[in-house]
Protein backbone atom coordinates (compact mmCIF):
# COMPACT_ATOMS: atom_id res chain seq x y z
CA UNK A 1 0.00 0.00 0.00
CA UNK A 2 1.50 3.31 -1.02
CA UNK A 3 0.20 6.85 -1.46
CA UNK A 4 3.37 7.75 -3.37
CA UNK A 5 2.89 4.84 -5.78
CA UNK A 6 -0.77 5.78 -6.31
CA UNK A 7 0.25 9.38 -7.04
CA UNK A 8 2.80 8.20 -9.60
CA UNK A 9 0.17 6.05 -11.31
CA UNK A 10 -2.32 8.94 -11.33
CA UNK A 11 0.29 11.22 -12.90
CA UNK A 12 0.85 8.62 -15.64
CA UNK A 13 -2.91 8.32 -16.17
CA UNK A 14 -3.97 11.98 -15.96
CA UNK A 15 -0.82 13.96 -16.63
CA UNK A 16 1.14 15.98 -14.08
CA UNK A 17 -1.02 19.06 -14.70
CA UNK A 18 -4.06 17.18 -13.35
CA UNK A 19 -2.46 15.93 -10.13
CA UNK A 20 -1.82 18.48 -7.39
CA UNK A 21 0.45 17.68 -4.46
CA UNK A 22 1.77 21.16 -3.67
CA UNK A 23 0.80 21.98 -0.10
CA UNK A 24 -0.14 25.61 -0.68
CA UNK A 25 -2.19 24.74 -3.76
CA UNK A 26 -3.99 21.90 -1.99
CA UNK A 27 -4.97 24.24 0.84
CA UNK A 28 -6.83 26.51 -1.59
CA UNK A 29 -9.12 23.60 -2.46
CA UNK A 30 -9.91 23.08 1.23
CA UNK A 31 -10.99 26.65 2.00
CA UNK A 32 -14.27 26.55 3.85
CA UNK A 33 -16.83 28.89 5.37
CA UNK A 34 -15.60 27.76 8.78
CA UNK A 35 -12.33 26.77 10.41
CA UNK A 36 -12.96 23.15 9.40
CA UNK A 37 -10.04 21.93 7.26
CA UNK A 38 -9.26 18.25 6.72
CA UNK A 39 -5.98 16.47 6.05
CA UNK A 40 -5.75 15.29 2.41
CA UNK A 41 -2.92 13.86 0.38
CA UNK A 42 -3.49 15.68 -2.90
CA UNK A 43 -6.05 16.61 -5.52
CA UNK A 44 -6.89 14.84 -8.79
CA UNK A 45 -8.62 16.76 -11.60
CA UNK A 46 -9.51 14.43 -14.48
CA UNK A 47 -10.63 16.17 -17.65
CA UNK A 48 -12.61 13.25 -19.11
CA UNK A 49 -14.98 10.74 -17.54
CA UNK A 50 -13.31 7.90 -19.48
CA UNK A 51 -10.37 7.79 -17.06
CA UNK A 52 -12.47 7.53 -13.89
CA UNK A 53 -12.67 3.68 -13.82
CA UNK A 54 -8.88 3.31 -13.95
CA UNK A 55 -8.44 6.21 -11.52
CA UNK A 56 -10.65 4.35 -9.02
CA UNK A 57 -8.92 1.02 -9.67
CA UNK A 58 -5.60 2.63 -8.74
CA UNK A 59 -7.12 3.87 -5.48
CA UNK A 60 -8.47 0.38 -4.77
CA UNK A 61 -5.14 -1.34 -5.48
CA UNK A 62 -3.16 1.04 -3.30
CA UNK A 63 -5.88 1.37 -0.61
CA UNK A 64 -5.92 5.16 -0.87
CA UNK A 65 -9.38 6.60 -0.07
CA UNK A 66 -10.89 9.01 -2.62
CA UNK A 67 -13.34 11.81 -1.90
CA UNK A 68 -15.10 12.85 -5.14
CA UNK A 69 -16.59 16.35 -5.41
CA UNK A 70 -18.32 18.03 -8.34
CA UNK A 71 -17.79 21.81 -8.55
CA UNK A 72 -16.86 21.86 -4.86
CA UNK A 73 -19.14 24.83 -4.05
CA UNK A 74 -20.94 23.19 -1.12
CA UNK A 75 -20.76 26.37 0.96
CA UNK A 76 -22.00 26.04 4.52
CA UNK A 77 -21.81 22.25 4.35
CA UNK A 78 -18.03 21.68 4.39
CA UNK A 79 -17.24 22.78 0.81
CA UNK A 80 -14.63 20.27 -0.52
CA UNK A 81 -13.55 18.90 2.85
CA UNK A 82 -14.21 15.17 3.31
CA UNK A 83 -15.87 13.90 6.49
CA UNK A 84 -12.71 11.96 7.40
CA UNK A 85 -9.08 12.92 6.93
CA UNK A 86 -6.49 10.94 4.96
CA UNK A 87 -8.30 11.06 1.63
CA UNK A 88 -7.28 12.27 -1.82
CA UNK A 89 -9.73 14.71 -3.40
CA UNK A 90 -11.09 13.81 -6.82
CA UNK A 91 -12.34 17.13 -8.16
CA UNK A 92 -14.63 16.60 -11.16
CA UNK A 93 -15.08 20.26 -12.07
CA UNK A 94 -13.48 19.82 -15.52
CA UNK A 95 -16.12 17.30 -16.64
CA UNK A 96 -18.43 19.62 -18.60
CA UNK A 97 -20.34 17.34 -20.97
CA UNK A 98 -23.94 18.33 -21.76
CA UNK A 99 -26.47 16.62 -24.03
CA UNK A 100 -30.13 17.70 -24.30
CA UNK A 101 -33.01 15.72 -25.76
CA UNK A 102 -35.25 18.58 -26.83
CA UNK A 103 -38.25 16.36 -27.59
CA UNK A 104 -38.39 14.77 -24.15
CA UNK A 105 -36.92 17.66 -22.16
CA UNK A 106 -34.00 15.65 -20.77
CA UNK A 107 -30.50 16.96 -20.08
CA UNK A 108 -27.58 14.59 -19.51
CA UNK A 109 -24.86 16.41 -17.59
CA UNK A 110 -21.47 15.61 -16.13
CA UNK A 111 -20.44 16.67 -12.60
CA UNK A 112 -18.66 19.90 -13.56
CA UNK A 113 -21.68 21.39 -15.35
CA UNK A 114 -22.77 24.43 -13.36
CA UNK A 115 -26.07 26.28 -13.34
CA UNK A 116 -24.52 28.93 -15.59
CA UNK A 117 -23.03 26.32 -17.96
CA UNK A 118 -26.45 24.79 -18.55
CA UNK A 119 -28.09 28.22 -18.87
CA UNK A 120 -25.52 29.23 -21.52
CA UNK A 121 -25.94 25.94 -23.38
CA UNK A 122 -29.72 26.32 -23.53
CA UNK A 123 -29.54 30.00 -24.50
CA UNK A 124 -27.00 29.47 -27.29
CA UNK A 125 -29.22 26.81 -28.86
CA UNK A 126 -32.52 28.58 -28.30
CA UNK A 127 -33.84 25.75 -26.12
CA UNK A 128 -36.74 26.93 -23.98
CA UNK A 129 -36.09 25.08 -20.73
CA UNK A 130 -35.62 26.28 -17.17
CA UNK A 131 -32.38 25.63 -15.27
CA UNK A 132 -32.88 23.90 -11.87
CA UNK A 133 -31.36 26.82 -9.98
CA UNK A 134 -30.59 27.11 -6.27
CA UNK A 135 -29.63 29.96 -3.97
CA UNK A 136 -26.01 28.77 -4.01
CA UNK A 137 -25.46 30.57 -7.30
CA UNK A 138 -24.39 30.19 -10.93
CA UNK A 139 -21.05 28.43 -10.27
CA UNK A 140 -22.55 25.44 -8.45
CA UNK A 141 -22.89 21.97 -9.95
CA UNK A 142 -26.26 20.80 -11.25
CA UNK A 143 -25.40 17.16 -10.58
CA UNK A 144 -23.69 17.76 -7.24
CA UNK A 145 -26.72 19.58 -5.87
CA UNK A 146 -29.09 16.84 -7.04
CA UNK A 147 -26.98 14.10 -5.44
CA UNK A 148 -26.90 16.06 -2.18
CA UNK A 149 -30.71 16.18 -2.20
CA UNK A 150 -30.91 19.88 -3.02
CA UNK A 151 -34.08 21.68 -4.03
CA UNK A 152 -35.13 24.92 -5.66
CA UNK A 153 -38.18 27.03 -6.48
CA UNK A 154 -38.70 26.28 -10.18
CA UNK A 155 -41.30 23.63 -11.18
CA UNK A 156 -39.02 20.61 -10.62
CA UNK A 157 -38.21 21.65 -7.06
CA UNK A 158 -36.84 18.27 -5.87
CA UNK A 159 -33.62 18.05 -7.86
CA UNK A 160 -32.90 14.40 -7.21
CA UNK A 161 -36.54 13.70 -7.96
CA UNK A 162 -35.80 15.05 -11.44
CA UNK A 163 -32.88 12.60 -11.94
CA UNK A 164 -34.07 9.99 -14.43
CA UNK A 165 -30.92 7.88 -14.73
CA UNK A 166 -27.28 8.00 -13.77
CA UNK A 167 -23.96 6.33 -14.49
CA UNK A 168 -21.46 5.69 -11.71
CA UNK A 169 -18.05 4.09 -11.27
CA UNK A 170 -18.10 1.62 -8.38
CA UNK A 171 -15.29 1.24 -5.81
CA UNK A 172 -13.68 -1.62 -7.78
CA UNK A 173 -13.72 0.33 -11.07
CA UNK A 174 -16.79 -1.31 -12.60
CA UNK A 175 -19.43 0.96 -14.13
CA UNK A 176 -23.04 0.92 -12.91
CA UNK A 177 -26.04 1.76 -15.07
CA UNK A 178 -29.60 0.75 -14.25
CA UNK A 179 -30.96 -2.46 -15.70
CA UNK A 180 -32.95 -0.82 -18.52
CA UNK A 181 -29.90 1.02 -19.81
CA UNK A 182 -27.52 -1.93 -19.53
CA UNK A 183 -30.06 -4.15 -21.30
CA UNK A 184 -30.12 -1.84 -24.32
CA UNK A 185 -33.22 0.27 -23.59
CA UNK A 186 -31.28 3.55 -23.31
CA UNK A 187 -34.16 5.88 -24.17
CA UNK A 188 -36.53 4.08 -21.85
CA UNK A 189 -33.95 4.28 -19.07
CA UNK A 190 -33.69 8.04 -19.47
CA UNK A 191 -37.39 8.72 -19.84
CA UNK A 192 -38.53 6.48 -16.95
CA UNK A 193 -37.12 7.26 -13.50
CA UNK A 194 -37.45 3.78 -12.09
CA UNK A 195 -36.25 0.57 -13.70
CA UNK A 196 -36.75 -3.16 -14.03
CA UNK A 197 -36.15 -4.66 -10.60
CA UNK A 198 -35.10 -2.83 -7.41
CA UNK A 199 -34.39 0.90 -7.63
CA UNK A 200 -30.62 1.13 -7.16
CA UNK A 201 -30.01 4.72 -8.34
CA UNK A 202 -31.21 6.01 -4.97
CA UNK A 203 -28.08 4.63 -3.28
CA UNK A 204 -26.08 7.38 -4.96
CA UNK A 205 -28.18 10.16 -3.40
CA UNK A 206 -26.17 11.22 -0.35
CA UNK A 207 -24.30 7.94 -0.56
CA UNK A 208 -20.64 7.15 -1.19
CA UNK A 209 -21.37 4.06 -3.28
CA UNK A 210 -19.70 5.27 -6.47
CA UNK A 211 -18.38 8.20 -8.48
CA UNK A 212 -21.34 9.50 -10.48
CA UNK A 213 -19.91 10.58 -13.84
CA UNK A 214 -23.14 11.66 -15.55
CA UNK A 215 -26.86 11.85 -14.91
CA UNK A 216 -29.96 12.54 -16.96
CA UNK A 217 -32.33 15.06 -15.42
CA UNK A 218 -35.81 16.17 -16.46
CA UNK A 219 -35.99 19.87 -17.33
CA UNK A 220 -39.09 22.02 -16.94
CA UNK A 221 -40.08 23.84 -20.12
CA UNK A 222 -40.39 27.61 -19.97
CA UNK A 223 -44.10 28.33 -19.56
CA UNK A 224 -46.11 30.88 -21.49
CA UNK A 225 -46.66 32.88 -18.31
CA UNK A 226 -44.84 33.20 -14.98
CA UNK A 227 -46.44 35.17 -12.18
CA UNK A 228 -44.38 35.72 -9.03
CA UNK A 229 -46.51 36.13 -5.91
CA UNK A 230 -45.60 38.01 -2.74
CA UNK A 231 -47.71 38.24 0.41
CA UNK A 232 -47.36 39.12 4.10
CA UNK A 233 -48.34 37.22 7.23
CA UNK A 234 -48.92 38.72 10.68
CA UNK A 235 -47.62 36.83 13.69
CA UNK A 236 -51.12 36.11 15.00
CA UNK A 237 -52.15 34.53 11.68
CA UNK A 238 -49.16 32.25 11.16
CA UNK A 239 -51.14 29.10 12.00
CA UNK A 240 -53.92 30.01 9.57
CA UNK A 241 -51.34 30.83 6.89
CA UNK A 242 -49.72 27.38 7.21
CA UNK A 243 -53.12 25.74 6.66
CA UNK A 244 -53.86 28.05 3.72
CA UNK A 245 -50.51 27.29 2.09
CA UNK A 246 -51.21 23.60 2.45
CA UNK A 247 -54.57 24.13 0.73
CA UNK A 248 -53.00 26.17 -2.10
CA UNK A 249 -50.50 23.40 -2.81
CA UNK A 250 -53.15 20.71 -2.64
CA UNK A 251 -55.59 22.62 -4.85
CA UNK A 252 -53.28 24.20 -7.43
CA UNK A 253 -50.77 21.37 -7.71
CA UNK A 254 -48.05 21.56 -10.32
CA UNK A 255 -48.88 25.12 -11.35
CA UNK A 256 -47.36 26.45 -8.10
CA UNK A 257 -43.67 26.50 -7.23
CA UNK A 258 -42.37 25.80 -3.77
CA UNK A 259 -43.78 28.42 -1.39
CA UNK A 260 -41.26 30.34 0.70
CA UNK A 261 -42.01 31.86 4.09
CA UNK A 262 -39.20 34.13 5.31
CA UNK A 263 -39.31 35.63 8.78
CA UNK A 264 -38.33 39.22 9.56
CA UNK A 265 -34.71 38.36 10.44
CA UNK A 266 -34.24 36.42 7.20
CA UNK A 267 -35.66 39.25 5.10
CA UNK A 268 -33.25 41.69 6.73
CA UNK A 269 -30.34 39.50 5.59
CA UNK A 270 -31.64 39.57 2.02
CA UNK A 271 -31.38 43.36 1.72
CA UNK A 272 -28.29 44.75 -0.02
CA UNK A 273 -25.51 45.88 2.31
CA UNK A 274 -26.59 49.15 3.90
CA UNK A 275 -30.09 48.80 2.44
CA UNK A 276 -33.47 48.48 4.11
CA UNK A 277 -35.52 45.39 3.36
CA UNK A 278 -38.79 47.07 4.34
CA UNK A 279 -38.15 49.93 1.94
CA UNK A 280 -37.53 47.51 -0.90
CA UNK A 281 -40.98 45.98 -0.51
CA UNK A 282 -42.60 49.38 -0.06
CA UNK A 283 -43.39 49.06 3.66
CA UNK A 284 -42.50 51.05 6.76
CA UNK A 285 -41.60 47.86 8.57
CA UNK A 286 -41.25 44.19 7.74
CA UNK A 287 -44.09 41.79 8.52
CA UNK A 288 -43.55 38.76 10.73
CA UNK A 289 -43.37 36.59 7.61
CA UNK A 290 -42.99 37.38 3.92
CA UNK A 291 -44.29 34.75 1.53
CA UNK A 292 -43.14 34.20 -2.05
CA UNK A 293 -43.87 31.69 -4.80
CA UNK A 294 -44.53 31.56 -8.54
CA UNK A 295 -47.34 30.37 -10.76
CA UNK A 296 -46.58 28.66 -14.08
CA UNK A 297 -48.53 27.71 -17.16
CA UNK A 298 -50.53 29.07 -20.10
CA UNK A 299 -51.95 32.56 -19.57
CA UNK A 300 -55.50 31.37 -18.91
CA UNK A 301 -54.32 28.72 -16.44
CA UNK A 302 -52.18 31.20 -14.51
CA UNK A 303 -55.07 33.64 -14.37
CA UNK A 304 -57.37 30.92 -13.02
CA UNK A 305 -54.80 29.77 -10.45
CA UNK A 306 -54.22 33.40 -9.38
CA UNK A 307 -57.94 33.78 -8.76
CA UNK A 308 -58.09 30.53 -6.76
CA UNK A 309 -55.05 31.52 -4.73
CA UNK A 310 -56.57 34.89 -3.86
CA UNK A 311 -59.71 33.12 -2.67
CA UNK A 312 -57.79 30.68 -0.46
CA UNK A 313 -55.52 33.34 1.06
CA UNK A 314 -58.20 36.02 1.53
CA UNK A 315 -58.41 37.10 5.14
CA UNK A 316 -55.32 35.10 6.07
CA UNK A 317 -52.54 37.11 4.44
CA UNK A 318 -52.30 40.75 3.39
CA UNK A 319 -50.60 42.72 0.67
CA UNK A 320 -50.80 39.93 -1.90
CA UNK A 321 -49.17 40.99 -5.18
CA UNK A 322 -48.77 39.22 -8.52
CA UNK A 323 -45.74 40.31 -10.56
CA UNK A 324 -44.96 39.45 -14.17
CA UNK A 325 -41.12 39.33 -14.34
CA UNK A 326 -41.06 39.98 -18.10
CA UNK A 327 -43.19 43.09 -17.79
CA UNK A 328 -41.25 44.32 -14.76
CA UNK A 329 -37.97 43.88 -16.63
CA UNK A 330 -39.39 45.90 -19.53
CA UNK A 331 -40.44 48.69 -17.15
CA UNK A 332 -36.95 48.75 -15.65
CA UNK A 333 -35.35 48.97 -19.08
CA UNK A 334 -37.66 51.85 -19.98
CA UNK A 335 -36.83 53.72 -16.77
CA UNK A 336 -33.11 53.28 -17.48
CA UNK A 337 -33.60 55.45 -20.57
CA UNK A 338 -34.99 58.31 -18.46
CA UNK A 339 -33.17 60.73 -16.13
CA UNK A 340 -31.86 59.03 -12.98
CA UNK A 341 -33.98 61.25 -10.71
CA UNK A 342 -37.25 60.24 -12.41
CA UNK A 343 -39.10 57.70 -10.21
CA UNK A 344 -35.85 57.02 -8.36
CA UNK A 345 -37.45 54.92 -5.60
CA UNK A 346 -39.35 52.78 -8.12
CA UNK A 347 -36.21 52.33 -10.18
CA UNK A 348 -34.22 51.24 -7.11
CA UNK A 349 -36.85 48.73 -6.03
CA UNK A 350 -36.99 47.18 -9.49
CA UNK A 351 -33.20 46.82 -9.61
CA UNK A 352 -33.17 45.05 -6.26
CA UNK A 353 -36.25 42.88 -6.86
CA UNK A 354 -35.34 41.62 -10.36
CA UNK A 355 -32.42 39.36 -9.30
CA UNK A 356 -34.69 37.67 -6.75
CA UNK A 357 -37.30 36.92 -9.39
CA UNK A 358 -34.73 34.97 -11.43
CA UNK A 359 -34.89 32.07 -8.97
CA UNK A 360 -38.53 31.56 -9.97
CA UNK A 361 -37.87 31.78 -13.71
CA UNK A 362 -35.01 29.28 -13.83
CA UNK A 363 -32.19 31.81 -14.28
CA UNK A 364 -28.98 31.50 -12.21
CA UNK A 365 -28.49 34.33 -9.73
CA UNK A 366 -26.25 35.23 -6.81
CA UNK A 367 -28.93 37.19 -4.96
CA UNK A 368 -29.35 34.65 -2.12
CA UNK A 369 -25.58 34.25 -1.79
CA UNK A 370 -25.24 37.81 -0.52
CA UNK A 371 -26.30 36.82 2.96
CA UNK A 372 -23.04 34.88 3.44
CA UNK A 373 -21.20 38.23 3.32
CA UNK A 374 -23.08 39.97 6.14
CA UNK A 375 -20.20 39.52 8.61
CA UNK A 376 -17.37 40.59 6.25
CA UNK A 377 -16.45 44.05 4.99
CA UNK A 378 -15.74 43.15 1.36
CA UNK A 379 -18.52 42.02 -0.97
CA UNK A 380 -17.24 41.13 -4.46
CA UNK A 381 -18.87 42.36 -7.62
CA UNK A 382 -21.68 40.38 -9.19
CA UNK A 383 -20.39 37.23 -10.85
CA UNK A 384 -17.46 36.75 -8.49
CA UNK A 385 -18.91 35.50 -5.21
CA UNK A 386 -17.06 32.72 -3.41
CA UNK A 387 -17.82 32.73 0.34
CA UNK A 388 -15.07 30.21 1.17
CA UNK A 389 -12.39 32.17 -0.69
CA UNK A 390 -13.60 35.47 0.75
CA UNK A 391 -13.46 34.46 4.40
CA UNK A 392 -17.20 34.29 5.09
CA UNK A 393 -18.45 32.33 8.07
CA UNK A 394 -21.52 30.19 7.35
CA UNK A 395 -23.20 27.01 8.53
CA UNK A 396 -26.59 25.88 7.22
CA UNK A 397 -29.03 24.23 9.60
CA UNK A 398 -31.71 22.70 7.36
CA UNK A 399 -34.29 20.56 9.17
CA UNK A 400 -37.56 19.12 7.89
CA UNK A 401 -40.73 20.53 9.44
CA UNK A 402 -44.14 18.84 9.01
CA UNK A 403 -46.66 21.30 7.56
CA UNK A 404 -48.78 21.52 10.70
CA UNK A 405 -49.33 24.83 12.54
CA UNK A 406 -48.34 23.36 15.89
CA UNK A 407 -45.14 21.84 14.55
CA UNK A 408 -44.19 25.06 12.76
CA UNK A 409 -44.74 27.03 15.98
CA UNK A 410 -42.68 24.53 17.99
CA UNK A 411 -39.87 24.64 15.45
CA UNK A 412 -39.65 28.42 15.16
CA UNK A 413 -39.80 28.77 18.94
CA UNK A 414 -37.02 26.22 19.38
CA UNK A 415 -34.73 27.88 16.80
CA UNK A 416 -35.34 31.37 18.18
CA UNK A 417 -34.67 30.26 21.75
CA UNK A 418 -31.42 28.45 20.92
CA UNK A 419 -30.03 31.24 18.75
CA UNK A 420 -30.93 33.94 21.27
CA UNK A 421 -29.00 32.01 23.91
CA UNK A 422 -26.01 32.32 21.59
CA UNK A 423 -26.68 36.06 21.09
CA UNK A 424 -27.75 35.54 17.47
CA UNK A 425 -30.86 36.46 15.55
CA UNK A 426 -32.88 33.59 14.07
CA UNK A 427 -33.21 34.06 10.28
CA UNK A 428 -35.68 31.34 9.28
CA UNK A 429 -36.98 30.33 5.87
CA UNK A 430 -39.62 27.64 5.41
CA UNK A 431 -39.87 26.21 1.88
CA UNK A 432 -42.62 23.79 0.92
CA UNK A 433 -41.31 20.48 -0.42
CA UNK A 434 -44.87 19.21 -0.80
CA UNK A 435 -48.29 19.92 0.70
CA UNK A 436 -47.13 17.93 3.74
CA UNK A 437 -43.63 19.13 4.57
CA UNK A 438 -41.47 22.24 4.78
CA UNK A 439 -37.72 22.32 4.66
CA UNK A 440 -36.24 25.08 6.76
CA UNK A 441 -32.93 26.76 6.05
CA UNK A 442 -31.35 28.69 8.90
CA UNK A 443 -27.99 30.38 8.20
CA UNK A 444 -25.56 30.72 11.10
CA UNK A 445 -23.29 33.63 10.21
CA UNK A 446 -20.00 34.40 11.94
CA UNK A 447 -16.44 35.59 11.49
CA UNK A 448 -14.25 32.48 11.01
CA UNK A 449 -11.09 34.53 11.59
CA UNK A 450 -12.22 35.23 15.18
CA UNK A 451 -11.84 32.04 17.26
CA UNK A 452 -14.56 33.05 19.72
CA UNK A 453 -17.05 33.77 16.92
CA UNK A 454 -16.27 30.49 15.14
CA UNK A 455 -16.55 28.54 18.38
CA UNK A 456 -19.89 30.15 19.23
CA UNK A 457 -21.25 29.32 15.76
CA UNK A 458 -20.15 25.69 16.08
CA UNK A 459 -21.79 25.42 19.49
CA UNK A 460 -24.94 27.06 18.16
CA UNK A 461 -25.21 24.56 15.29
CA UNK A 462 -24.73 21.59 17.58
CA UNK A 463 -27.24 22.96 20.11
CA UNK A 464 -29.78 23.49 17.31
CA UNK A 465 -29.21 19.97 16.05
CA UNK A 466 -29.69 18.38 19.46
CA UNK A 467 -32.65 20.58 20.45
CA UNK A 468 -34.25 19.82 17.09
CA UNK A 469 -33.57 16.09 17.44
CA UNK A 470 -35.30 16.12 20.84
CA UNK A 471 -38.43 17.58 19.21
CA UNK A 472 -38.34 15.45 16.05
CA UNK A 473 -36.79 18.01 13.68
CA UNK A 474 -33.83 16.58 11.77
CA UNK A 475 -32.03 18.01 8.70
CA UNK A 476 -32.50 16.72 5.18
CA UNK A 477 -28.73 17.18 4.73
CA UNK A 478 -25.72 17.91 6.92
CA UNK A 479 -22.25 19.25 6.29
CA UNK A 480 -19.23 17.00 6.29
CA UNK A 481 -18.06 18.66 9.51
CA UNK A 482 -21.28 17.57 11.26
CA UNK A 483 -21.68 14.05 9.90
CA UNK A 484 -21.07 12.68 13.40
CA UNK A 485 -24.31 14.27 14.62
CA UNK A 486 -26.48 12.63 11.97
CA UNK A 487 -24.92 9.18 11.60
CA UNK A 488 -25.70 7.05 14.67
CA UNK A 489 -24.09 3.62 14.04
CA UNK A 490 -26.23 1.93 16.70
CA UNK A 491 -29.48 2.61 14.83
CA UNK A 492 -30.72 -0.24 12.64
CA UNK A 493 -31.13 2.05 9.61
CA UNK A 494 -27.48 3.13 9.74
CA UNK A 495 -26.41 -0.48 10.39
CA UNK A 496 -28.10 -1.50 7.15
CA UNK A 497 -26.41 1.37 5.30
CA UNK A 498 -23.08 0.22 6.77
CA UNK A 499 -23.73 -3.35 5.57
CA UNK A 500 -24.57 -2.17 2.06
CA UNK A 501 -21.55 0.13 1.95
CA UNK A 502 -19.22 -2.61 3.23
CA UNK A 503 -20.55 -5.09 0.67
CA UNK A 504 -19.90 -2.70 -2.23
CA UNK A 505 -16.79 -0.97 -0.82
CA UNK A 506 -15.14 -3.38 1.67
CA UNK A 507 -11.96 -1.31 1.94
CA UNK A 508 -13.72 2.04 2.43
CA UNK A 509 -12.16 3.54 -0.70
CA UNK A 510 -14.91 5.97 -1.80
CA UNK A 511 -16.04 8.87 0.40
CA UNK A 512 -15.53 7.07 3.73
CA UNK A 513 -17.79 8.42 6.46
CA UNK A 514 -20.13 10.31 4.11
CA UNK A 515 -23.69 9.57 5.23
CA UNK A 516 -22.49 6.24 6.56
CA UNK A 517 -20.70 4.97 9.66
CA UNK A 518 -16.93 5.39 9.29
CA UNK A 519 -14.92 2.32 8.28
CA UNK A 520 -14.03 0.06 11.19
CA UNK A 521 -10.38 0.04 10.08
CA UNK A 522 -9.70 3.55 8.76
CA UNK A 523 -6.69 4.07 6.52
CA UNK A 524 -3.87 6.33 7.73
CA UNK A 525 -0.84 7.48 5.81
CA UNK A 526 1.52 5.74 8.19
CA UNK A 527 -0.12 2.48 7.06
CA UNK A 528 0.74 3.34 3.47
CA UNK A 529 4.42 2.61 3.28
CA UNK A 530 5.49 5.55 5.45
CA UNK A 531 4.75 8.10 2.73
CA UNK A 532 4.36 11.78 3.56
CA UNK A 533 1.02 13.44 2.95
CA UNK A 534 0.33 17.03 2.01
CA UNK A 535 -1.42 19.21 4.57
CA UNK A 536 -1.69 19.42 8.31
CA UNK A 537 -3.85 16.96 10.27
CA UNK A 538 -7.00 18.48 11.74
Amino acid sequence: MSLARAMDEWVNLLGSESVCQDRDAVETYLQDTSSFVQFVGGVLEPDTADVIPELVRIAARERVPLYPVSAGRNWGYGTMNPPLSHCVLCHLGKLKGIRVDEELGLATVEPGVTQQDLADYLSERGLLFMVPVTGAGPTCSILGNALEGGFGLAPHADHFGAVQALEAVLPDGRTYRKTLAESGAEEAAESFKWSLGPYVDGHFRQGGFGVVVRATIALARKPERVSVVFFEVDERQTAEAVCAIRRVLRTCGGNVSGINLMNRARMELMAPSGGCAAELIGRRELPAWTGACALYGPRRVVEAVSKEMRTILRGVVRGIRFIDPIRLRAVGQLLDLLPESFLANTRRRIRHVMPGLKAFTGEPTEVALRLAYRKVTHVPKEGDMDPARDGCGLYWYSPLVPMKPGRVAAFTGMVTGVMERHSMSAPITLTSLSERCFDSTVPILFDPSAPSSASEAECCYRDLFEAGRAQGFLPYRVGTQHMDLAVIPELESWRLIEQLKTAIDPNGILAPGRYAPPPRSPVHWDNLGGTTAVGVPN
